[in-house]
């Protein structure tokens, strides 16, 4: 018995200590393994990330006050109700497609945004609606995209002028063109400088690129936008390992150079500014919420309440389909220990992107980690604010969890094309099962969607 009572009190110390060990670990942002549910290892406490949701759902706050003045003071009242809910089901692949062919007979369809990922979207699209027997015309660069045929194809012979809408207006054919838009400037003017002269991000000395979109979408069936997330200054590039004093650059810039309506968010800046950093990953999170509450979510306001109010061109909102599809998240690498983050099931959203902040922390990929915790941000305020807009938006998946390797293709790390899983996303198994999801989706909304209405 005396025995037995020490075994006990040695059991229930040792049991202590290792939960002191936990908490010691979560609180400081140490390596811990949820190897025993199942889950991958997570070395940033979720609950250091917690803080991102509610700062982000002030700042949605914010965002819906500004909405609904701005809808009150506007001609457009956009009525929006979506289609997609869980009492509808998908239909299939091949009924998917024969919907979308179906309802875009006639139609125009123009994506409109980042290189990534609606670049790949528009691929996937000519993919999967290819008309048979054609050859689609390559883009030379996604900033010269002509227009491609869906469908079904007309007579069009070599050499012969580029293809425009009105070559369908009267034949049950289906045109679709990618326009390189990075930020969505939606200025009508054919001569503002943005679409005239090379323009650089005083904030972060990378070129931006942007294509007039505004009054051709207009006249287009169909919209589907992206805005991806803003990319690392180009001087990080030139800091030394470990080096993340850009990081204080940025902020700095990011304060000289702000958007017309980031002073609608300035008590929430002055928050961000006041958090406490355990670790590199969360001073890098913290950064990326400073840039989506900054730059990312005022430029979106601006250019939807530009839309909305629609000067100088035919509405967009309210009156066609517009959809916009998410960013997904880039793992550090390809290496199939990272992608193991897409393979499990999360009922926390923060939970996948802690692990890849981890694991960009681990590779000393900074960059990555600025990335995806901008991709989490995004994914939180479209998808409230944008239907207060009338648009539809479209999550690469329920979870946002982006891709996972094609594991015959990948190569080793260290090889120059060891990014199949980024470059060629829907190749992938998860890509594969993405690309389902949006046609379908697609065909949901085009297919209720009332064509009739003014």
């Amino acid at each position: 018995m005396h025995r037995r009572s020490r075994r006990i009190c040695v059991f229930l110390l040792l049991s202590a200590l290792a939960y002191f060990l936990v908490l010691v670990l979560n609180h400081t942002g140490l390596p811990t393994s949820n190897s025993l549910t199942g889950g991958p290892p997570n070395a940033l406490a979720i609950g250091a990330l917690d803080y991102v949701n509610s700062l982000l759902d002030d700042a949605l706050q914010v965002a819906f006050l500004y909405e609904k003045d701005s809808r009150a003071h506007s001609d457009v009242f956009p009525e929006f109700v979506s289609p997609i809910t869980g009492d509808v089901p998908a239909a299939s692949l091949d009924v998917a497609r024969a919907q979308l062919c179906q309802t875009l007979r006639g139609r125009t369809v123009y994506l409109v945004g980042s290189q990534e990922p609606l670049y790949q979207v528009h691929t996937h699209l000519l993919g999967a609606l290819q008309p048979s027997g054609s050859k689609q015309l390559s883009c030379p660069v996604p900033s010269l995209c002509p227009f491609n045929f869906l469908c079904e194809a007309l007579p069009h012979p070599s050499g012969s002028a580029p293809l425009a809408p009105a070559d369908v207006a009267f034949t049950n054919a289906s045109l679709m063109r990618f326009v390189h838009s990075i930020t969505l400037y939606p200025s009508p003017d054919p001569e503002d400088p943005r679409y005239n002269l090379p323009h650089v991000d005083p904030r972060t000395g990378v070129r931006v690129i942007e294509s007039r979109w505004s009054r051709q979408a207009s006249k287009a069936s169909v919209v589907i936008l992206n805005r991806g997330p803003l990319p690392a200054p180009a001087y990080s590039y030139n800091a030394s390992e470990g080096d993340l004093t850009w990081l204080v650059t940025l902020r700095a810039r990011e304060r000289e150079h702000s958007e017309p309506l980031s002073s609608l968010f300035a008590s929430l800046l002055s928050r961000i500014d006041a958090l406490p950093v355990d670790s590199d990953a969360q001073r890098l999170a913290n950064s990326a919420l400073h840039s989506t509450i900054s730059i990312f979510l005022p430029s979106l306001i601006l250019t939807l309440d530009t839309l909305r109010r629609h000067a100088g061109y035919r509405s967009i909102l309210g009156r066609k389909p517009v959809l916009w599809y998410g960013t997904w998240f880039v793992p550090p690498s390809c290496a199939p220990d990272v992608l193991s983050v897409f393979a499990f099931e999360y009922d926390n959203p923060l939970e996948p992107l802690a692990a890849l902040l981890t694991h960009a922390e681990r590779m000393r990929n900074p960059w990555n980690a600025y990335y995806n915790a901008q991709v989490y941000m995004h994914d939180r305020l479209l998808a409230r604010l944008l239907p207060l807009y009338g648009v539809f938006y479209l999550p690469p998946m329920p979870t946002n969890v982006g891709m996972e390797a094609d594991r015959t293709r990948r190569l080793p790390i260290g090889t120059s094309k060891d990014w199949t899983c980024v470059r060629d996303v829907f190749s992938t198994p998860r890509g594969a099962v993405m690309g389902q999801d949006f046609l379908q989706s697609l065909a949901t909304i085009l297919n209720s969607w009332d064509w009739d209405k003014p």
